[in-house]
């Protein structure tokens, strides 16, 4: 069931927005809301998510261990998010450590590592028979001078469609339990999270969980930022994805204007589902 009073609330509150945008919603009583939902967008960083899901199906069958460690080699040197862009070649990490990073840093290096490990055709044949038609990786990550990046494509609810997979299982529940302990561990969420209650989303108590988790994964280029994910409450948890583009901003800061009103839907999401009860 579309949940219309929050759709409208939500147009309302994005009128005057500078550029584009899309959202997909899902909550666990099969109620959602989507606002451009079904059209493909460049994914950025977001693409991540659909190699952490082809990493642990390796995992899953066995052919290989998050503690199997591969060299970092020259070719995949690249610009952009992360640190391993400092590090020496020839450094080795362990396949969990390099998941980590791609995740929660958006590493870059670790990203092409990773696709050479597990094969480009691989991951997108994967998504393929998962139902993700319209997610694509295109290529690995490099920045040439006068070219426009472009590193994959997916749609709002094809990109929750992957976070869904991994909470259900998809493959095994300890592959479920570890990627969603590298997404919940996520640096860069601020889409989803910069107007959420910094007292509920962090604990006072070392090593005792916050009132409301949030395991993502955001993406960002010159032409889009985008963001989606879980958000864990204690009356049930919900799917959120908002990707932007059509901007005139290019630059990567924490004032850009997909940073300043992005931010602003999932606050109305997290209110909304709240007030009634753990529902959209």
């Amino acid at each position: 069931m579309e949940t219309i009073e929050l759709k409208k609330l939500i147009q309302k509150e994005m009128e005057g927005f500078p550029g584009n945008f899309a959202v997909y919603l899902e909550d666990e009583k099969e109620n959602s809301l989507e606002i451009q939902a079904d059209e493909k967008w460049e994914t950025a960083s977001c693409i991540k998510v659909a190699i952490l899901i082809e990493l642990f199906r390796w995992v899953n069958l066995g052919e290989i261990s998050l503690a199997d460690r591969i060299p970092f080699t020259e070719e995949n040197h690249t610009l952009g998010s992360g640190i391993m862009r400092y590090l020496t070649p020839g450094t080795e990490l362990n396949i969990h450590d390099l998941a980590t990073l791609m995740i929660i840093v958006s590493d870059n290096v670790a990203t092409n590592i990773l696709i050479d490990f597990l094969g480009m055709e691989n991951i997108n044949s994967t998504c393929l028979n998962l139902g993700l038609e319209k997610t694509k990786l295109k290529e690995k990550i490099y920045f040439k001078p006068n070219t426009p990046t472009v590193i994959g494509e997916t749609t709002c609810r094809e990109y929750i469609q992957m976070f869904k997979l991994i909470k259900n299982e998809v493959y095994g529940p300890q592959a479920t339990e570890d990627m969603l302990a590298i997404l919940k561990n996520q640096n860069f969420n601020s889409i989803l999270t910069r107007f959420l209650p910094i007292g509920l989303l962090q604990s006072s108590t070392p090593g005792e969980k916050p009132e409301i988790e949030v395991g993502s994964k955001s993406g960002s280029l010159k032409n889009c930022r985008n963001d989606g994910g879980i958000v864990f409450t204690p009356l049930g948890d919900y799917y959120i994805a908002v990707f932007t583009k059509d901007f005139s901003d290019p630059y990567y800061h924490m004032d850009h204007i997909s940073n300043s009103w992005a931010p602003r839907i999932n606050k109305l999401v997290f209110q909304h589902f709240l007030a009634r009860g753990g529902s959209l």
